[in-house]
């Protein structure tokens, strides 16, 4: 992600975002807790957004 950035595919908000995703995405890997598996979940709206097209693929 930070190289997307870097080369100007991602913008500083998007590579945030990115990040995040990626550090949730590690999180499900051996999540057991529902509280988190829950608040990953919320996430998912905010990183696939429902119009399509509103994020540069990387």
């Amino acid at each position: 992600m930070r190289s997307c950035r870097e080369f100007g595919l991602l913008d500083a908000e998007e590579t945030e975002l990115s990040l995040k995703m990626v550090n949730d995405r590690n999180l499900t890997v051996h999540t057991y807790n529902e509280e988190v598996a829950t608040k990953i979940q919320s996430n998912l709206e905010v990183y696939y957004p429902s119009e399509m097209g509103t994020a540069n693929p990387c």
